[in-house]
């Protein structure tokens, strides 16, 4: 009976670690130091990303507009069979063009103005908040702290959503720098987020500024304030 009971210990210790190296990250270029580590091994887990068949993410590279459709559409389910599209730059044999005809459909990505879509263009952070805003159906708005975000600006709205919703939190120096690139780990941390309030963020209170006297301006900050991270 022992015996049994030996054996039987033994398998379950065999499977059980079996189960957790299978759902561990298999990119051999993501540590598990990396700040976006958990987000990117959540979107792996769910098969959101499968990364490159040399077995990398390349976390730093920039996320391209073809692999944004192909994220997001994996993430909404969105049918990714590879088809035609109205697109003259992305064709039936391209891996994201069910994706992006998907997407476009559903009014989450566009094209530009001279018809094409532009698969391997850099996505900026402004474009990732009207995608991630069409995507999720967010609505609901916040102020905008951020200094470099003008309310005339085309993606104006859409990053007020993705702030209501805890999405990004901006960098120290209160900006939000929509016009820059956003690296496959950056996008891999917005989408994240998006799918799992554990990895929303938390957004700063704002200083307020109390005029006391004409010539001087006094600020006064809460607490939490005094941490400075590298925020996004």
């Amino acid at each position: 009976m022992r015996r049994w009971t030996a054996f039987f210990a033994l398998l379950v210790f065999v499977f059980s670690s079996f189960g957790t190296h299978a759902e561990a990250a298999t990119f051999n270029d993501l540590g598990k130091k990396h700040r976006f580590y958990s987000e990117i091994t959540f979107l792996e887990s769910k098969k959101i990303i499968t990364g490159y068949p040399d077995q990398t993410i390349r976390p730093d590279e920039k996320v391209t507009r073809a692999a944004a459709a192909i994220m997001i559409g994996k993430a909404l389910g969105l049918d990714g069979k590879q088809r035609d599209t109205k697109f003259p730059d992305i064709g039936k044999n391209q891996k994201a063009s069910g994706y992006v005809d998907s997407a476009v459909e559903r009014g989450i990505i566009s094209g530009f103005e001279d018809g094409t879509f532009r698969p391997n263009a850099p996505v900026t952070r402004g474009q990732m908040a009207i995608f991630l805003s069409r995507a999720f159906n967010l609505n609901k708005e916040a102020s905008i702290p951020f200094k470099d975000v003008s309310p005339s600006a085309k993606n104006y709205t859409y990053i007020k959503r993705i702030i209501a919703a805890n999405l990004t939190s901006g960098y120290e120096d209160n900006t939000y720098r929509p016009n820059a690139g956003i690296t496959r780990a950056q996008f891999s941390a917005f989408l994240a987020r998006a799918l799992d309030d554990r990895f929303k963020v938390e957004i700063p209170v704002a200083p307020t500024t109390y005029l006391m006297d004409k010539s001087k301006a006094y600020h006064y900050y809460t607490e939490n304030q005094g941490n400075k991270v590298k925020r996004c």
